[in-house]
């Protein structure tokens, strides 16, 4: 499930965080601070979904709670000051929160009674499996890394099965109905740090909003329903939180607006 979470969000917000901050001329401590950053938020966000797994609430609220720690001590020292810098500790603060009580709620519970918490000896290991799953191309002892999946290499499996993504994806065929609606934060959770957090960027962020165009960004395809999918994708909403991860990162870091 760690592994799973990473995959599905950690990943992607420790290349926003650690991106941003590198492309601000961050030093390299602080890079690498901030890609833990990104990697523990990333994954406790997503474990956090799960809130009637009392497991999942305890691994989410411990890694949120580290991805604060993270934005603290002498690395970070000379940013300590800055509002967004602190949106984004207050971001991960609102996660260990939130989980926190969802977890108090689960464990009171007859049936989780004898759920026992994560100890500081496994959140240790659960953080360097982690650390593990992050790809090091240029600090590789064996030289050039090999790739391997769909997107990294062409033969004839992988094309195969990239086919049959597309294929499915321009389908016409309904998608089966969802079994249960999408959970939801609660009015004090990530969501109400998330709206804090953007007020420190909200000119940036704005402009970004405003190149998410679907109309514009369709028009390149060449299928009308692709056409229509990217639309109805940007209309939907959602997809902000890596923006205003990368906004914030940069802002924290000193970048300066080209």
């Amino acid at each position: 499930a760690l592994h799973a979470a990473y995959v599905r969000v950690g990943c992607y917000f420790s290349a926003v965080a650690s991106g941003a901050a590198w492309l601000s001329g961050a030093a390299k401590p602080v890079v690498k601070a901030l890609r833990k950053y990104g990697t523990n938020l990333g994954t406790a966000l997503q474990l956090a979904q799960f809130r009637d797994d009392a497991a999942s609430q305890d691994a989410a609220l411990w890694l949120a709670r580290s991805a604060q720690e993270k934005l603290r001590g002498s690395i970070m020292g000379h940013l300590q000051g800055s509002a967004a810098l602190k949106g984004m500790r207050r971001l991960a603060h609102r996660v260990e929160r939130s989980c926190a009580h969802n977890l108090q709620e689960l464990l009171r519970k007859p049936e989780n009674a004898a759920i026992k918490g994560l100890t500081f000896s496994d959140v240790d290991s659960m953080e360097q499996m982690l650390e593990d799953l992050y790809l090091r191309p240029d600090e590789s002892s064996g030289g050039r890394f090999e790739l391997k999946g769909m997107g990294f290499r062409r033969d004839q499996v992988s094309d195969e099965g990239l086919q049959w993504l597309i294929a499915r994806g321009l389908a016409d065929d309904a998608l089966p109905a969802s079994k249960e609606p999408a959970p939801s934060w609660p009015p004090e959770g990530p969501k109400a740090a998330l709206q804090f957090a953007s007020k420190c960027v909200g000119k940036e962020l704005v402009a970004v909003n405003g190149n998410l165009d679907g109309e514009r960004l369709s028009q390149p395809a060449s299928s009308d329903l692709v056409r229509e999918e990217v639309v109805r994708l940007f209309k939907s909403g959602g997809k902000r939180l890596r923006p205003v991860l990368t906004l914030l990162t940069a802002r924290a870091t000193g970048a300066t607006e080209a």
